[in-house]
């Protein structure tokens, strides 16, 4: 019977063994660990440098429509507005501020436009889109301020800029009468969490849609969730108003249908 052999100490020892297990797997996945280290490193790197250059490229465009916008400022001005007649053409003190629509107010704002259609992927493009179609709705400019928007459409984010331009989308086409069209951009702030403030607005816009489309039945129960949600907001209050006018105005056609 062959005589067993006693380990040698380091082999005994746990430290040792470790030590060694160690240098094995090191040799074993050295490459592999190497190349992880190494491809994450360099997608880091990469984003670092993406958002540098988009904060760069956001810096340059604010810089153009700032001069653009600045170009329409004193045309506005020239023409007696107010600062783009942001406030819905008045002043502090309630006076009419806005402007007659100038030739070279005309001129600014296509310049201003051009920049911004530009731009329009960037924050500043975007920011600038939603205040500039406001302007020239201001001004009656309606199929601009729709185009606009229409542009800035593909880069809107689920943000507050990306909700007011939404919101304003949707009140511009259901006041040109395109209701199908409002409801959807409407429902898109209404289906967003983060837009909770502008549920109530965008809820009774979407139900006096309906009942411009005749949708009556769809048009009471969203006025309905109004009123149940939102009671203590205005556009609570209005549902309320709706839902008590339709309530009348059913009961005078029962009326008229059963006197005929």
């Amino acid at each position: 019977m062959a005589r067993k052999t006693i380990p040698e100490k380091e082999e005994r020892d746990p430290l040792a063994l470790f030590i060694k297990k160690s240098s094995i797997l090191t040799q074993k996945y050295f490459k592999p660990v190497l190349i992880m280290v190494i491809s994450g490193l360099l997608i880091f790197g990469f984003f670092l440098f993406y958002f540098y250059w988009q904060k760069k490229e956001n810096k340059k465009a604010s810089d153009f429509l700032y001069q653009a916008r600045k170009e329409l400022i004193i045309a506005e001005q020239k023409a007696g507005g107010d600062i783009m007649s942001m406030d819905s053409g008045k002043n502090f003190f309630g006076q009419i501020k806005k402007a007659e629509y100038s030739a070279e107010m005309d001129q600014s704002s296509q310049k201003y436009i051009s920049v911004i259609k530009k731009w329009i992927s960037k924050p500043a493009g975007l920011s600038a889109a939603v205040e500039m179609a406001h302007f020239l709705y201001q001004y009656k400019k309606k199929e601009e301020a729709l185009n606009l928007l229409d542009a800035a459409k593909p880069y809107l984010k689920r943000n507050l800029i990306g909700f007011i331009a939404h919101f304003q989308l949707g009140t511009y086409l259901m006041n040109k009468g395109k209701y199908e069209e409002a409801i959807k951009s409407f429902q898109f702030i209404v289906n967003e969490k983060k837009a909770q403030w502008f549920w109530p607005e965008a809820l009774l816009n979407i139900a006096l849609c309906y009942e411009e489309r005749g949708k009556q039945n769809q048009a009471e129960e969203t006025y309905k969730k109004i009123k149940d949600q939102f009671l203590d907001t205005k556009a609570g209050d209005k549902a309320v108003r709706y839902l008590n006018l339709m309530k009348v105005q059913n009961k005078k056609t029962s009326q008229y249908n059963k006197g005929r």
